[in-house]
């Protein structure tokens, strides 16, 4: 269609991420993660589950930027990408990379992202 925003959206998405941060903040890694996953489900922005271990996997089911969209080929979940970069790279107080390596719209059946350091 032209212009791509997706780097605009996953701004607003970081903004986003540092401004719930306080909210969900907790020292312990499976409390943080369980406050983002009910923070996800209160605000039905989709159904989240994290595997930890050298590097982050975070899954959503029913995600809010992307479940009814069309299927592009490519991922579309810039916002929420942003929210979960933001908040990842405060609670370690260093840039993680996250990727999206599936998503409704590429014809997956949920969003998956990576984080790594």
């Amino acid at each position: 269609f032209g212009m791509d925003i997706s780097p605009v959206l996953q701004k607003i998405g970081n903004h986003i991420g540092e401004y719930i941060f306080s909210q969900l903040k907790h020292n312990d890694l499976d409390t943080f993660t369980k406050n983002i996953s009910q923070y996800w489900l209160k605000n039905n922005l989709g159904e989240l589950s994290f595997k930890i271990d050298n590097n982050i996997e975070i899954t959503c089911l029913d995600c809010f930027e992307s479940k009814d969209s069309p299927i592009i080929g490519k991922p579309s979940c810039s916002l929420e990408k942003g929210m979960l970069e933001k908040l990842f790279n405060m609670y370690f107080n260093f840039d993680l990379n996250i990727d999206e390596i599936m998503c409704y719209s590429m014809g997956d059946g949920k969003c998956v992202y990576q984080l790594q350091p």
